[in-house]
């Protein structure tokens, strides 16, 4: 269960993820998209919690697609 902020009642924090780099080298490019699936099933996963811990149940799929369409976006390519 993640913590809710103490300025937004009833919110929750994203928790402290370590990502550890591959012993392998990986190319930029690749990383960034691995970043962000992990990224949007996060946010996903939270709306989800959210969603049984205030109704229940899991996300409808309209649920779902009112979500995603919240998503902030993904991570820009670095310089």
């Amino acid at each position: 269960m993640r913590p809710a902020c103490a300025d937004r009642p009833g919110r929750s924090t994203l928790r402290s993820v370590k990502v550890k780099r591959p012993e392998r080298p990986i190319d930029p490019a690749d990383w960034q998209r691995h970043m962000n699936r992990r990224l949007r099933a996060e946010f996903i996963a939270g709306a989800e919690e959210e969603s049984r811990e205030r109704l229940g149940r899991g996300l409808t799929v309209e649920e779902l697609e009112r979500v995603l369409r919240r998503y902030p976006g993904d991570l820009l390519p670095g310089p």
